[in-house]
């Protein structure tokens, strides 16, 4: 007969207590497959429970899978020695190695926590959620929330010499997340140039989404224009700022190259991943090609991980006029196929 001390259950409604009970013996093996539990009314005048508790119980662990019904015969325990074995798989995996501290660590993905303000950062979380903490909790609009997009673009304008409408600013969760919207919008026929060396995880993403990509060599000055050319690209990403890994900063000689390559043809963009563009040794700003772009041919793309810390994964990108409106559209047609299915 099933026996369990009730009185442990503490706070738990007692069916509750008693299905855990019954399920933790068959999971370990102490109740077999194919066993016979006692009637319900058998094993409620055993424990001094009512009937419907035991009822329960037995309804749970049937919903469950645990045990099943058989007219006029009662309940059987269904096996479930495949679950015990991935439950002690499972047990056995290790802990996560702990993150190592170095004296310096050049990793991309690294910032220091010294000097972050959290308790600033605290205090403003807290006035953000008692002042609007009706907007909030409303959907968010699929470019991002309007006021961190006016902010962005009112940044831009005054530290970066954009002028950028809100309209033209996408919030993404993270740059490869915004990286994948545009591989989706180009379309498979559109080829990538990617510098070499460079962020090789644009060329990941680029595999993923199924698009060709060429790797382009780079010299003292950065990417190098005749090889770009050679390649059939149609779209190009870079830093001109400061390229990922060299460090090396675009000179306006081979900024206007670039330009002619990426005006001579229609098709032709520019993606301009200005990562840590707030951090500089010596001397001011670099400008980016957005602020010296006359065709709107490029696309900006900057992010929070290096500013604020790398948890938060948003980043977000400036999309030229028409680039924009056919992003909108993508838009309109991705939500009327979420409607039709």
């Amino acid at each position: 007969m099933l026996t369990y001390d009730l009185d442990k259950r503490g706070s738990t409604p007692l069916y509750d207590y008693l299905y855990q009970c019954i399920r933790q013996d068959i999971i370990s093996g102490r109740l077999q497959a194919g066993e016979r539990l006692p009637s319900k009314r058998t094993l409620a005048q055993h424990l001094s429970v009512g009937i419907i508790t035991v009822a329960n119980a037995y309804a749970q662990l049937a919903v469950e899978g645990y045990i099943t019904s058989r007219e006029k015969k009662g309940y059987f325990v269904e096996d479930v020695s495949s679950y015990r074995v991935r439950r002690k798989a499972a047990a056995a995996m290790l802990p996560e190695a702990a993150e190592r501290e170095y004296f310096a660590d050049f990793k991309a993905n690294r910032i220091s926590l010294q000097n972050f303000p959290l308790a600033t950062w605290t205090r403003l979380m807290r006035e953000t959620l008692s002042v609007h903490n009706e907007e909030l909790l409303k959907t968010v609009p699929y470019k991002g929330v309007y006021e961190l997009r006016k902010a962005i673009a009112d940044y831009l304008a005054h530290n970066r010499a954009m002028q950028v409408d809100p309209s033209q600013i996408i919030i993404g969760a993270g740059t490869e997340y915004l990286y994948g919207r545009l591989l989706q919008m180009f379309g498979h026929a559109c080829t990538f140039a990617i510098e070499e060396p460079g962020y090789k995880k644009f060329a990941s993403i680029s595999a993923s989404f199924g698009n060709p990509w060429k790797y382009i060599p780079i010299d003292d000055n950065g990417l190098m224009i005749d090889k770009l050319e050679e390649s059939g690209a149609d779209v190009v990403h870079l830093s001109p700022a400061n390229h990922f890994p060299t460090g090396i900063v675009m000179p306006v000689t081979r900024r206007l190259e670039l330009f002619e390559w990426v005006n001579r043809i229609r098709k032709r963009y520019i993606i301009e991943d200005d990562y840590d563009s707030e951090f500089r040794y010596t001397g001011r700003f670099i400008l980016p090609l957005y602020a010296q772009d006359t065709q709107s041919r490029v696309i900006y793309m900057n992010t929070f991980s290096k500013s604020l810390v790398p948890s938060l994964r948003i980043s977000y990108m400036v999309l030229p006029p028409r680039l924009l409106e056919r992003y909108e559209q993508d838009h309109e047609l991705l939500q009327l196929h979420r409607i039709q299915f």
